[in-house]
Formats: structure tokens, C-alpha cells, sequence
């Protein structure tokens, strides 16, 4: 005995349909059941290409700021803010 995916209900094997809700055996929910796991294949397939983009990007901007001194700059400016509030401070 098995159960069925749709009502719960307690079945024969695989494939027969459920006695309850007719679920199992019929091309239509085997079909909706691809269909919807087709869905959720090509959507993970789109998460991890944006994933991969955006570590592209990242990789990018943190060339370009290592490339244009920008990053010698900021540390410059936090140090600016540092010693004027220790100024302030004292």
C-alpha cells in the first residue's frame, strides 16, 4: 500500500489511480506534475545564471576600484573621520 500524493488517502501501488480522488494513473497528472517541475527546474536555472552575474559584477567593481586607487581613497577618508572625532573627543 501506498499513499496518495493528492488526498492522503491510503492506495494500492504506484500505478494504479487513487480510489478516492481518481489521482495517479492518468496522463493529465502526470503531465501537470512535469509541467510543474519543468517550471521549477528553469527557475533555479535562473537564480544560479543571476547568482553567477552578479559575482561577475562584484568581481568587476572590485577591479576597477582596485585598479583607479579608489579604495586607497576611502581608507583616506575614514581616516579623516577617525581623527577628527578623536579630535573632537579630546
Amino acid at each position: 500500500m501506498t499513499v496518495c500524493e493528492r488526498c492522503g488517502e491510503r492506495r494500492r501501488r504506484r500505478p494504479r489511480s487513487c480510489p478516492r480522488c481518481r489521482s495517479g494513473a492518468d496522463r493529465a497528472d502526470r503531465a501537470d506534475r512535469a509541467d510543474r517541475a519543468d517550471r521549477a527546474d528553469r527557475a533555479d536555472r535562473a537564480d544560479r545564471a543571476d547568482r553567477a552575474d552578479r559575482a561577475e559584477t562584484t568581481a568587476d567593481v572590485a577591479e576597477v576600484v582596485v585598479e583607479t586607487g579608489l579604495l586607497r581613497w576611502v581608507g583616506r577618508g575614514v581616516a579623516g573621520v577617525a581623527r577628527l572625532v578623536v579630535r573632537v573627543l579630546d
